[in-house]
């Protein structure tokens, strides 16, 4: 959440000209006059004109990048005593006490604008996520049933190795089973497959390595084994070889009836886009 004072240097800072485009010395003169009497600087000790043009010329080559309402508003936070700084000019108002102002007033804008950017991510991101119809959503799920599963057929079927590269296989069961209805496999069949899955999953477990990074997981594994018991410590590795076997036996299957996945993922695809 930004706060007030934060919403304050923002607008400070985006709402009116930078002072390295003011086409004249105005706007400068000005604001000295403003900062003169927002100090209190007493008429004996106000800078001369000559000083007054030095520190217009400081302010220019300094802090171009600033706005007017920057400056008013640091000497403003730094005289509330909401800047990490002496505010007192002690009667002696130059370039000096403004540049002191200003670097502290610089860490302040700095803290406010990077809290306005997140905020203004998030808003990116949640307008995104509104401008998903339905369409675009379906759009993404049929590209990524071409390239993550009939991609890898057509591979499996030119070199007979099938391979769907980083995807996890959680995800590839579960959109040819629940989405495609391609996987069909019966509570037995399944039971079957996971005794297979869990013998298979042993060799996490028992392998010989020197690699000290595996020799620790090895380790680890076996104690949560000692500590909750095998199913539970392997349940992930057992459920992914599991997902494996399911995808690799299938496709297996398919090529051997000669069941054309491309075409049926193609009808999917049209038979979904339409309605």
């Amino acid at each position: 959440m930004i706060g007030q004072q934060d919403k304050q240097i923002i607008r400070s800072s985006l709402n009116g000209t930078k002072i390295r485009d003011l086409q004249d010395a105005n706007g400068l003169i000005s604001l000295l006059i403003y900062l003169y009497a927002l100090l209190g600087i007493k008429q004996d000790k106000m800078p001369t004109q000559e000083q007054s043009g030095v520190m217009i010329d400081f302010i220019k080559l300094q802090m171009g990048s600033y706005t007017l309402d920057d400056i008013k508003t640091a000497f403003i936070l730094a005289i509330s005593g909401k800047l990490d700084v002496d505010a007192n000019a002690y009667q002696n108002f130059n370039c000096e006490y403004i540049g002191k102002i200003m670097t502290a007033y610089e860490k302040m804008r700095l803290s406010a604008f990077v809290k306005f950017n997140q905020i203004e991510q998030e808003k990116e991101k949640e307008q995104e996520k509104m401008s998903w119809t339905d369409e675009k959503i379906k759009q993404m799920n049929h590209e990524f049933l071409l390239e993550c599963i009939v991609k890898p057929w057509k591979y499996y079927l030119k070199t007979g190795t099938l391979t769907f590269g980083v995807h996890p296989n959680h995800i590839l069961y579960k959109t040819l089973s629940d989405e495609l209805g391609l996987i069909k496999l019966t509570n037995e069949e399944k039971f079957e497959i996971w005794n297979r899955a869990k013998e298979l999953s042993k060799d996490e477990v028992y392998k010989q390595t020197f690699n000290a990074t595996e020799i620790n997981k090895i380790k680890f594994l076996k104690d949560q084994i000692r500590l909750i018991g095998y199913d539970k410590a392997m349940d992930s590795t057992i459920r992914n070889i599991a997902y494996d076997i399911s995808i690799k036996e299938t496709f297996a299957k398919f090529k051997s009836d000669n069941f054309d996945v491309e075409q049926y993922i193609l009808d999917w695809i049209k038979k979904d886009s339409n309605e």
